[in-house]
């Protein structure tokens, strides 16, 4: 087509479907409304194109530039040249188009066999047998003190009192979080790939969750018991009963289950997109929320931070409204021995808040697109071996009670085997 109009607009729409259905898999560069604009409208004739422009232009859009030619070829020969399936002769033919997504974000494979690797600390190499000695230590740590906390705090008659009935539910939590975590890091830091498939990805996420989520409703129980032992001391007893200190127990734990069912269903009915590799040791929330897509990814996470504010921020605010209690309850007091005591009480219990709530907040309460996996890591680190195992450090130290109870039990233990 020259200055004149080769095809007249009678015959516009017939070569306007010839050149669509030629542009074929061009389609993002050569739309209808180009081929239409082309055939249709007079364009002046551009002379002074630069023939090695048009070359370069060629290799990269060569879909682009047969078009172009095209539109200068006049209707009747057109019509020759075309082929019975709809392009023309001498044409590089595009591939076939493929199903339609309807999106134009990566799809994923949502099917069972997919896998998740879990780069954990390889890259840092340096690091690895230091953090290997780190977690071994931890994980011994945490199952010899935390087993020996729950049987202290069933056998002896001393410790059945409402804050070691709730320390012992606590020291299951740490041993059951730890064990989810350390066998699989510890192989890791080992130098071997952690495959994880779905199911398993998602079974680890669950249980962390759980476990997670029933320590914070835990801590902020045994802040409302330690409040009630310092603001009320004479109605401690009534107050802190043993039915209400079962049911207590009971709710933490189902409301702990019930977060992580919600938040483990609502990640599960979302499609990952590959690549499907977490710069993390463990499936953890944050990092699996960065590999989800589809069109509903935004209200999904809305959705998630919404629980995770309840399940984090409640037992906070629970726990600062005990502690202003407790501080003024112990400025009211005379006796300084009186002071030393509550204090003694309180400063344990706080210290293990401080551990946990600083660390999950940093992991949980922060936007998805803005979490550091490798920062994100090391803090995992921190609040799922470390603190586990400084659980009976911290409760013990200081507790005569325990240590009390922990002699007597060695005692036993060494009369029996004497005895025989």
């Amino acid at each position: 087509m020259s200055s004149g109009m080769a095809v007249r607009r009678g015959e516009c729409g017939e070569h306007v479907r010839a050149l669509t259905a030629a542009a074929g898999g061009c389609v993002r560069v050569v739309t209808t409304a180009t081929v239409r604009r082309q055939l249709c409208e007079p364009e002046p004739v551009l002379t002074d194109r630069n023939p090695a422009d048009t070359a370069h232009r060629e290799n990269r859009f060569p879909c682009l530039l047969s078009s172009e030619r095209l539109t200068n070829i006049p209707a009747a020969q057109l019509r020759s040249l075309q082929n019975p399936e709809g392009g023309f002769r001498g044409q590089l033919q595009p591939p076939p188009p493929s199903k339609p997504s309807g999106s134009f974000l990566p799809q994923a494979n949502h099917s069972t066999g997919e896998r998740f690797l879990l780069l954990g600390f390889s890259d840092w190499p340096a690091l690895q047998p230091g953090l290997f000695a780190l977690v071994l230590l931890c994980y011994l740590l945490t199952l010899a003190g935390n087993s020996t906390l729950v049987l202290l705090a069933v056998r002896d008659p001393r410790l059945h009192t409402p804050m070691y009935y709730f320390l012992g539910h606590l020291a299951l939590v740490y041993a059951g979080f730890t064990t989810s975590v350390a066998p699989a890091l510890l192989a890791s830091l080992c130098g071997a790939e952690l495959w994880l498939p779905r199911a398993g990805c998602l079974a680890q996420l669950c249980t962390s969750l759980a476990l997670g989520s029933v320590e914070c409703l835990l801590l902020a129980v045994m802040a409302l018991d330690r409040a009630a032992a310092v603001v009320h001391p004479l109605r401690h007893a009534e107050l802190a009963s043993p039915r209400r200190c079962r049911a207590l127990a009971c709710a933490s734990w189902l409301g702990g289950l019930a977060n992580s069912a919600a938040q483990s269903a609502l990640l599960a009915a979302r499609p990952l997109c590959a690549p499907r590799r977490l710069d993390h040791f463990i499936c953890e929330l944050p990092a699996l929320l960065q590999l989800a897509c589809g069109s509903d990814r935004d209200a999904t996470e809305r959705r998630m931070f919404a629980a995770r504010v309840v399940i984090l921020l409640l037992p906070s605010a629970v726990i600062l409204a005990s502690y202003s209690a407790v501080a003024r309850a112990i400025c009211g007091m005379r006796s300084r021995g009186g002071r030393s005591k509550a204090l003694g009480t309180c400063g344990s219990h706080l210290t293990a808040v401080c551990l946990f709530y600083g660390s999950a907040i940093y992991t949980y309460l922060q936007p998805t697109r803005r979490y550091d996996q490798g920062r994100g890591k090391f803090v995992s680190l921190f609040y799922t071996v470390v603190t586990p195992a400084l659980n009976p450090l911290i409760y013990t130290l200081r507790n005569k009670h325990v240590k009390g109870a922990a002699r007597t039990l060695l005692r036993s233990v060494g009369g029996g085997q004497a005895g025989r």
